[in-house]
């Protein structure tokens, strides 16, 4: 996000706690990584079910 977006909420360091902003990156990163899993995972069984039909 940049300063000049409207959106952008400037939050004093002294407001922050680090470890709360770790976790939730992390627990982000992770939810992220298992949709492109699933994504991935629902790509392959496509692709054997086309191989599996054309092979009958």
């Amino acid at each position: 996000m940049n300063i000049l977006n409207p959106a952008f909420k400037y939050t004093p360091a002294a407001s922050t706690d680090i470890r709360k902003t770790i976790n939730k990156e992390r627990k982000r990163l992770a939810e992220l990584k298992a949709a492109q899993e699933a994504k991935a995972k629902a790509t392959t069984v496509e692709q054997e079910i086309k191989v599996r039909v054309l092979r009958s």
